[in-house]
């Protein structure tokens, strides 16, 4: 293969959102067979460009995984990647094989799609790399440390064994590939304990600021409560005010029309005017008729009192004039009965 080639191949993966999105699933999964290895490398690009639309070439690109030149099946594997979880469990077992393919490109391609086909597959990526750093070949150390460290977050259980690498390997291009991945590795690590911590801090920023606005207006409807109850207090006072009370019983009355109590039947007494008071327990008489308290049973005077004063003394009236002198001598004829 020439540089040319790979050259081409890279602008082939760089446009294959504009030169793919318009031919047919099954024109490219032909090219899958073609007799040059460039076609079944241009051809495994663009059904990866297609994303989940060209899930219909599942079959045929894990047949060009076994491809003997080692860009295809790594064209292959990144094209499964790019279809998603829909490629089923053979593609994955297929992918996870790869792991073991003796070409780094292959490998590192393979876990990459395995991270994209969900959790569980790219923890079996990452558990069969973890295997690789042990590896007798340093060079198969060297490209297990580079996939995990490409796959970020998801690799997070390696990163200490990475770090170990990074230190302790015989190998110094080895130790360089481990510490390179630890370090990336960590940095996702630190982001992702960073976007967490800012979610949390978001969570209770809002769940405080709900309590705040939830304290306020349960305060807004204890003020509101408060208020009215005084107004109704208010109310009762004042309609109080305006009842009269029963000089029998000492019973409360609100209706303005009634005339008797309707505890005990008494009369009742809107005001004094027209009343008798009695004289002996001071209580205003309203009934006309009545001769004697009904409290105490003293005699009521005859007629009302006016404005509650006490009523007008009877009996004859003597005769003014002036007072007679008794310096004055007799008169003549009681001189002369004499």
């Amino acid at each position: 293969m020439t540089k040319g080639f790979c050259v081409a191949a890279l602008c082939v993966v760089l446009t294959s959102g504009l030169s793919y999105g318009d031919e047919k699933v099954q024109g490219w999964v032909e090219k899958l067979g073609a007799e040059k290895p460039e076609e079944r490398t241009e051809a495994a690009f663009a059904l990866g460009a297609m994303g989940e639309k060209a899930v219909e070439s599942v079959d045929g690109l894990r047949k060009t995984l076994r491809d003997k030149f080692f860009k295809v099946r790594a064209a292959s594997a990144i094209a499964l990647g790019k279809i998603g979880p829909k490629v089923g469990e053979e593609a994955t077992i297929d992918l996870l094989e790869c792991l073991d393919d003796l070409s780094p490109s292959v490998r590192r391609a393979a876990a990459k799609a395995l991270a994209r086909l969900g959790e569980e597959p790219a923890r079996r990526a990452v558990t069969a790399l973890l295997k690789d750093l042990d590896h007798k070949l340093f060079k198969v150390r060297m490209t297990a440390a580079e996939t995990l460290g490409s796959m970020g977050l998801l690799a997070a259980s390696a990163h200490e064994r990475l770090e170990v690498m990074g230190r302790k390997d015989k190998s110094k291009s080895a130790r360089v590939a481990g510490a390179a991945a630890a370090e990336k590795i960590g940095a996702a690590i630190k982001a992702e304990a960073e976007r967490k911590a800012k979610a949390e801090a978001e969570a209770k920023a809002k769940a405080e600021e709900a309590a705040r606005l939830a304290k306020a207006e349960q305060a807004e409807r204890d003020a509101a409560a408060a208020k009215a109850k005084a107004e109704e207090e208010k109310k009762r006072k004042e309609a109080e005010a305006k009842m009269r009370t029963c000089s029998a019983c000492d019973e409360k009355v609100a209706d303005a029309t009634a005339t008797n109590c309707p505890g005990c039947g008494d009369p009742l007494v809107t005001d004094k005017q027209g009343t008798r008071e009695c004289s002996g327990c001071g209580q205003a008489i309203a009934d006309k008729e009545a001769k004697v308290c009904p409290d105490c049973e003293t005699e009521l005077p005859a007629e009302a009192t006016e404005g509650g004063n006490e009523p007008a003394k009877t009996g004859a009236v003597e005769k003014s004039g002036p007072p007679a002198d008794k310096s004055a001598p007799p008169s003549d004829e009681g001189s002369k009965s004499e």
